[in-house]
């Protein structure tokens, strides 16, 4: 397993893995996440732009992606709840594996952890759509804590759009 940054020649194989997360998250009856395609990819490709998206690659295929960013994230600053802590944190967005059950989001996330720790950084924030059973169970799994509801702009349909946000201390 390989993991780099992502760069605009990955595109044609992020939209595959988007089309696949999407089919599984619909599977799950999460309607609404990720349901702008055109909005995702232009998100995709501001974070190519940012150096902050990776690709998780086996056997030269794109197997699963993250956003890594570093610093405040705004759209933890309003939380109908309360962070654990308020210590420097790194966030993840746009999460996504090809494959499930295959602990390709376990070996994303342990890479996370190994790569923040050595910049001292001991928190990690992220969110997901109250729908997204998967990732939900995923996070908790993993030892993430729920955190509280976070309200997303959703261009789609133009409604915020309700997240868990969760936050792990490593």
């Amino acid at each position: 397993m390989l993991i780099r940054k992502a760069t605009i020649l990955d595109l044609k194989q992020i939209q595959n893995l988007y089309t696949i997360a999407r089919k599984h998250m619909i599977e799950e009856a999460n309607l609404t996440q990720w349901a702008d395609e055109k909005m995702f990819i232009e998100e995709t490709e501001s974070f190519i732009k940012q150096e902050c998206l990776y690709v998780v690659i086996v056997d030269d295929e794109i197997v699963g992606m993250y956003a890594l960013i570093y610093g405040i994230d705004e759209t933890y600053n309003v939380i109908n709840g309360k962070w654990i802590n308020d210590y420097e944190y790194v966030t993840i967005h746009k999460m996504a594996v090809k494959y499930y059950r295959k602990g390709i989001a376990s070996e994303m996330l342990e890479y996370i952890i190994k790569e923040i720790k050595l910049k001292n950084i001991s928190n990690i924030r992220i969110d997901t759509h109250k729908d997204n059973i998967s990732m939900n169970q995923f996070l908790l799994n993993h030892g993430f804590i729920l955190c509280g509801v976070i309200s997303i702009k959703n261009d789609f349909n133009n409604v915020d759009s309700l997240r868990n946000a969760y936050l792990k201390i490593v």
